[in-house]
């Protein structure tokens, strides 16, 4: 769990394979999509649609994979264990089980890989 100078605090969601952000009292997503080929979950995870666009997802449907992108429709993160806040304000992540380093910009929309490469 980190915070950034706006007093939101981020946590690492490992078994969820996100990053969730609490901010005046809401936890929300914040980077980490469950998106498989423009599948999401539709209020349960046994029940999947087809969607156009990115709404919100249910917390218990998790999709661990490596992808960079936009945050919170096309990024994807396996095991995010570690996490902190650089001076810019981008957060650094240790996507622990894709053994890289991810970096969400600071306007938090763009997940980047920082550091590392599987295999």
């Amino acid at each position: 769990v980190v915070s950034d100078k706006e007093g939101r605090l981020f946590i690492c969601d490992s078994q969820n394979h996100r990053i969730r952000v609490l901010d005046s009292g809401v936890v929300d997503n914040y980077a980490g999509s469950i998106r498989m080929d423009d599948f999401v979950s539709e209020m349960s995870p046994e029940r999947i649609m087809k969607a156009t666009t990115y709404t919100r997802a249910e917390p218990n449907f998790h999709i661990e994979g490596v992808r960079d992108g936009h945050a919170k429709t096309h990024a994807q993160f396996d095991t995010p264990e570690g996490i902190t806040v650089g001076l810019d304000g981008s957060l650094y992540i240790a996507d622990t089980c894709n053994d890289r380093i991810r970096k969400v910009s600071p306007d938090g929309e763009q997940v980047t890989t920082h550091a590392g490469m599987k295999g």
